[in-house]
């Protein structure tokens, strides 16, 4: 899942939390974790939509750049999730196959409701909490102690009490709304809560 994008002097980058969840999801596919990474953003920013700004930035640490794609057409969270999961890589896997979306941690229960709602189950992953994981495992190699990363800082710094608070408080507001597609019979037919969350986001771009 994509979070924001800056402009750098050589283009469009992910912002410093869309990179924490991007490496994120590139450890565990250079490590065989996972087959292939689909980034799903369909906001844009400027002239390119997010999913491609955060797969011009992810290809340049992976060796697996044939099984790291983009999908398009979403607005926010839930659309851009049922693009993933509705790609057509998506429908070529085995039911048997686990799907595993990498977020911020604030963010996990909305994607997994989501997805329950779709008939899907998925794992989600913490971003944050594994950058620090790999963290624990180099801090002590002579590369931490040659470049003095302090990884914790780092995401201190990133996912700060303020905008924990701030983002968790959002995230209580909008699964209120989705809820709305829980409603019997209607809800579930015309999906109420997903349809004003992307009336909404439409309304934010705009």
């Amino acid at each position: 899942m994509t979070a924001g994008a800056i402009d750098k002097q050589k283009g469009y980058e992910p912002d410093l939390e869309g990179k924490v969840r991007t490496l994120a999801a590139i450890e565990d596919l250079e490590n065989s974790a996972i087959t292939d990474l689909i980034i799903a953003g369909g906001m844009r920013f400027h002239n390119q939509s997010l999913g491609e700004i955060y797969r011009n930035y992810a290809v340049r640490f992976t060796s697996k750049v044939t099984q790291v794609s983009f999908v398009e057409g979403g607005i926010e969270t839930g659309s851009d999730l049922r693009q993933a999961l509705y790609s057509q890589k998506g429908d070529k896997k085995s039911a048997n196959d686990q799907i595993v979306v990498y977020s911020s941690g604030f963010h996990g229960q909305r994607a997994r409701e989501i997805c329950r709602r779709e008939g899907i189950d998925v794992v989600t992953v913490a971003a944050e909490e594994k950058i620090l994981q790999r963290w624990n495992k180099v801090k002590t190699s002579l590369l931490g102690k040659w470049f003095g990363i302090d990884y914790y800082s780092l995401v201190d710094m990133i996912f700060n009490r303020e905008f924990i608070q701030r983002m968790q408080y959002r995230e209580r507001i909008v699964r209120s709304v989705l809820r709305l597609d829980d409603v019997p019979i209607v809800g579930a037919h015309l999906k109420l809560g997903s349809r004003l969350i992307e009336f909404l986001a439409k309304g934010l771009r705009a």
